[in-house]
């Protein structure tokens, strides 16, 4: 079974171990078997799940759709330019690679006019960020 650390945390008092290895060490000491560990934050920074509350066309563009998304700290909504032909509804979440956010192939996204539009980054999808081989 493969679960995320910061679930576990909810259910198990592992606070005092300083390192997800020594948790899981600690699991393994209380009669639990650990396979493996994965860093699945591995290789990218600065990617958030957003809530997309909005989407309509791009007005200069057919394949483009203007995303409009918010955290879950709240604030205003901001649109962000998206080139997948699936993006979700509204009320779904996307994963949202902001401004300064960093990808595993080393680039870093800047704010960037598509077709007249300024994009604060991009809407990733799990193999853009190597968290698997979906493109959806």
């Amino acid at each position: 079974m493969k679960v995320l650390w910061s679930w576990l945390l909810e259910f198990c008092d592992l606070d005092n171990q300083p390192t997800v290895e020594e948790g899981a060490r600690a699991l393994t000491r209380g009669g639990l078997e650990i396979e493996a560990l994965t860093n699945l934050g591995a290789g990218f920074s600065g990617v958030v799940v957003a809530q997309v509350v909005g989407k309509k066309p791009h007005p200069d563009a057919a394949k483009l759709t203007l995303v409009d998304v918010i955290t879950d700290t709240g604030g205003t909504a901001t649109q962000v330019v998206c080139g997948a032909s699936n993006v979700p509804e509204p009320g779904r979440k996307v994963l949202w690679a902001q401004v300064g956010a960093t990808l595993p192939n080393g680039m870093t996204l800047a704010a960037k006019p598509v077709k007249g539009i300024v994009s604060p980054g991009m809407l990733c999808a799990e193999d853009e960020l190597g968290l698997g081989d979906d493109h959806a």
